[in-house]
This record gives C-alpha cells, structure tokens and sequence, in this order.
C-alpha cells in the first residue's frame, strides 16, 4: 500500500468512526484497529483540517463581544463574604 492509498485507507476509517459516535478505543476495537495507528491518523487529519480551516477564515486578531442584559441580584443568591 503506497502512502496515497494508506491516507485514503486511514481517512475512511476516522470518518466511519466520527458516524458511529463510539470511543476511539471502542471504535478500534469493534473494527479491529490499532488503537495507536488510529491516534495518529486522527491527529494527523486534525491538524490538517485545524490549518485548513485557518486559512480560510482571516482573523483580526479581534473577537466579537456581544453584551448580554445584566439581570439585578437579590441578596438571596449572593454568596459572597461579608
């Protein structure tokens, strides 16, 4: 298997289990995985798609803050020393 098809082999794999909504370790064990091998994978392609995705999105170096309606407090719920 060259490294082309490896990819392609482990990308099925992380994509069948991201479906299946088990553990990793579940998931290897159910399809009779190296649980280390898939690690790997799994780390590899989230890396490639955390790049991915940081390319596509220009950040500012700003986030958004959006304020919120501040509701008043009543002694009751203060647990604050005195």
């Amino acid at each position: 298997m060259n490294s082309a098809e490896r990819t392609h082999h482990w990308q099925q794999h992380i994509e069948h289990w991201r479906d299946t909504g088990l553990s990793g370790a579940a998931f290897c064990k159910q399809q009779s995985l190296s649980y280390h091998q898939f690690v790997y994978w799994r780390r590899k392609f989230e890396s490639t798609d955390d790049a991915a995705a940081t390319e596509r999105v220009p950040t500012s170096g700003f986030a958004r803050v959006t304020q919120v309606a501040a509701s008043p407090l009543s002694d009751d719920l203060c647990s604050c020393p005195r």
